[in-house]
């Protein structure tokens, strides 16, 4: 008898098992075996009386899914009651579309609960397909309304738009009324928004609350398809419209009192339907229920309600109430003009959130006679506050602010010119540029500093001119500035190099950086040479980055001079730079010798450097500089770096074994087995060439690694040793690693193997534990 099938039948007497947790982990074990030969058996177990061992057999044939199908399908025609119920769940829990012609079949049947199970089992699958023929079953059974019951949820299942009208067809009977409900709730299609509202109106308390989910849904489903949250609106608002206000004042005072259930999904769609069905009353019902997880709803229903109704908001406004700010908002954003007066009064609230909506809100709304008052403002000590306000002011018309703006700069009557000179920033390039030059004099350096800023924005010679002028300001920050602004602009090298010998060595730095986006010429390269041997060690280390990047040749000797300085950040930067290059052979051996005098230097970080740029040198002498630093290294970067540069060497086989034999040395097998699960699949032949070992501490590695790489020779290789070497600890090991395959079935059996037949118990419990997970 095979390991096969005596896993099998011992499993298959564990489905009777009364202690759930056997049972439980055997229908786990056995879901994982594709079988056709023990399908036949476990559905043979349909028939057992032991309920116990058919409540597992079916729970088991669902984990199986469509691979058992056929054999069902078989079956269908000859089984009795039972078996055909127990047969249609099945069905309807796999899901797929095989079953459903079968289980039409079966709505014919002459036992109801056998037609029962049929159409729920559809309803599962929800294939549109089974639409038409539920709808012909729906109208045969026209005199029986708990035969339709069923068919009408199932509908309403599938989901399909063809069933709405036909269902409506029956909700004149009271007994139907409810899955009909649930129906067109679930196929959420707006030509059902006529009854939902009329069932707002007449329906009892329970039907009141599926209507409103029905509405909830419709959204729902406009928003999450796309297809049209506005349409959908102008349904609904239509609607309204054609009831008399009688019926509109029911249904506000029904909604009104599902509002204020317990129920999430009720209090969303009422809240919904309350902003649409436009009644003064609605904003203080929908208040009356703020809470701050229903924020984004309410706040939606007050936009609509703030157009026909923006007294009942501004009668809410009070600073007391924390949904203030979000009324302030509302009214600024629908541009509601009465309400203008009212949120001035908040431009002066002393809570910073409720006094930001109420500038935003002044903003959108175009008070012109408010714009003194945001500038004063700019002058607020809250940065959130002067952001407001510069917001504000950038959404009133152009012109209008740019007149206002003349004036003040006219009579000089800005309160704080730094944040009047931002504002100017802000609006540029609409702010006529000779507008923000005017203050480029100014005794603030933090002025002139925002006018170097903005110049970045205008493309007029005399924005250059001006920046050129600032290059020459007495306060290093502006001038700072200006060479950032400078850098966003073409052709601009022969104003860079104007301040190369700039006092102040964050100019050189941004100089450095800047010229690394202009033209290589031998000026540059001459400006870059004398941007290398700067005083500031920012400076050089930017003028190195910047010559590596551009890979400039003629700099190279200069490079190699900068790596044997005593300051291990530029020496760092500058074997990187170099490591950039295209070097000639003279260049590359002298490269080759630089890198050797700095393999045992004290600072790690040149140490990791100097690995990284051995690995882009393919020569003997690089390989043996990377073995020679492996013996000495300590630092666990610096040895990953090391080992992820000899695996690029080119005689791979050779190298790819010296890592793996790494893994045995403390102190690299942890960076060792990092770059070896990097490099994935390609390695496989060596990982099962080094299992020819008897170490069983390499292959404990190995196995590591390989628990890594999903592929089929990798599977096979764990399996036998899951199965058959000698060391426990390795089996263990391996029937551990085979855990991350378990959509393989070779590493299922393994593992199930394991698990009940391991002479170790340590063996054993790990297998348990991986099939139990």
């Amino acid at each position: 008898m095979t390991k096969e099938n005596i896993i099998n039948d011992d499993l298959l007497t564990q489905l009777s098992s009364e202690d759930i947790e056997i049972r439980h982990q055997a229908i786990k074990l056995l879901s994982f075996i594709d079988d056709k030969n023990l399908y036949v058996k476990v559905i043979n177990l349909l028939e057992s009386e032991n309920d116990i061992q058919r409540n597992a057999s079916i729970e088991l044939l669902v984990l199986w899914g469509k691979n058992i199908l056929p054999l069902l399908i078989e079956r269908i025609d000859n089984l009795s009651t039972n078996q055909k119920i127990y047969t249609a769940n099945i069905m309807g829990d796999i899901k797929d579309n095989l079953s459903v012609d079968y289980l039409l079949n079966l709505l014919t049947d002459e036992e109801g609960n056998v037609r029962f199970a049929a159409a729920e089992a559809i309803g599962k699958i929800g294939s549109k397909e089974a639409t038409m023929p539920l709808l012909h079953y729906l109208n045969s059974r026209s005199e029986d309304p708990w035969e339709q019951f069923p068919l009408i949820l199932t509908l309403g299942q599938l989901e399909d738009e063809r069933a709405v009208i036909p269902l409506l067809q029956f909700a004149s009977n009271e007994m139907l009324q409810q899955p009909i409900l649930q129906a067109i709730s679930n196929i959420a299609d707006e030509r059902a928004i006529p009854y939902i509202l009329d069932t707002l109106k007449n329906g009892d308390t329970s039907l009141q609350s599926m209507a409103v989910l029905a509405i909830k849904n419709l959204k729902d489903k406009a928003i999450k398809y796309n297809t049209g949250k506005n349409n959908l609106n102008l349904a609904i608002e239509n609607q309204f419209k054609i009831l008399s206000t009688t019926d509109i004042n029911i249904i506000f005072n029904n909604l009104s009192k599902i509002l204020f259930e317990d129920d999430y999904s009720l209090k969303i769609g009422c809240i919904y339907l309350l902003g649409l069905i436009d009644q003064d009353m609605s904003v203080n019902i929908i208040l009356s229920s703020y809470n701050i997880d229903l924020l984004e709803e309410i706040n939606e229903s007050m936009s609509y309600l703030a157009k026909n109704h923006p007294r009942q908001l501004i009668d809410n406004l009070d600073e007391n109430f924390e949904y203030t700010s979000m009324l302030i908002k509302i009214l600024g954003k629908n541009k509601i003009e009465i309400a203008i007066p009212y949120i001035e009064k908040y431009l002066d609230s002393t809570i910073i959130d409720i006094k930001v909506e109420a500038i935003n809100a002044v903003g959108k709304l175009f008070v012109y006679e408010n714009i003194p008052k945001l500038f004063y403002y700019l002058n607020d000590n809250s940065t959130d506050i002067q952001n407001a306000t510069i917001r504000a002011l950038k959404r009133y018309d152009q012109d209008k602010i740019i007149s206002y703006l003349d004036e003040i700069l006219l009579n000089k009557s800005y309160t704080n010119e730094f944040l009047f000179v931002r504002l100017l920033s802000e609006l540029s390039p609409i702010i006529d540029l000779k507008k923000i030059i005017s203050f480029s004099l100014s005794e603030n350096f933090l002025v002139r500093r925002v006018v170097a800023a903005a110049m970045k924005n205008y493309q007029e010679e005399e924005a250059f001119e001006q920046l050129i002028k600032l290059l020459a300001d007495e306060n290093p920050q502006v001038r700072e500035e200006s060479v950032r602004s400078l850098e966003q602009k073409d052709n601009v090298y022969d104003i860079l190099i104007s301040v190369i010998h700039d006092s102040y060595p964050w100019v050189r730095y941004c100089v450095a950086r800047a010229l690394e986006k202009q033209q290589v010429t031998n000026e540059l390269i001459g400006s870059l040479n004398i941007l290398i041997n700067d005083d500031s060690p920012f400076v050089k280390i930017a003028s190195i980055e910047t010559i590596g990047k551009l890979k400039i040749n003629q700099l190279s000797a200069k490079l190699f001079e900068m790596a044997n300085i005593i300051d291990s950040d530029i020496s760092q930067s500058a074997i990187v730079a170099l490591s950039n290059f295209e070097l000639n052979i003279d260049d590359m051996q002298r490269f080759e010798s630089l890198l050797e005098t700095h393999i045992k230097n004290i600072d790690w970080v040149i140490r990791k450097a100097v690995a990284q740029a051995l690995g882009n040198i393919h020569t003997q002498k690089s390989y043996d500089l990377l073995t020679e630093m492996l013996d000495t290294e300590e630092e666990k970067l610096v040895n990953i770096e090391i080992i992820i540069s000899m695996s690029k060497k080119l005689n791979y086989e050779e190298v790819i074994n010296k890592i793996i034999n790494m893994t045995l040395n403390d102190k690299l097998r942890e960076p060792a087995i990092q770059v070896l699960k990097s490099l994935g699949a390609k390695i496989i032949p060596n990982l099962q060439n080094a299992l020819n070992t008897s170490n069983h501490q390499l292959i404990a590695n190995i196995i590591s690694i390989m628990a890594t790489i999903n592929d089929d020779k990798i599977i096979i290789s764990l399996v036998k040793l899951a199965s058959n070497y000698s060391s426990p600890s390795i089996r263990k090991n391996a029937v551990i690693a085979l855990g991350a395959f378990k959509h393989d079935q070779k590493a299922i059996w393994a593992i199930m193997w394991s698990a009940n037949y391991d002479n170790d118990s340590l063996v054993a419990q790990a297998a348990k534990m991986l099939l139990i997970s």
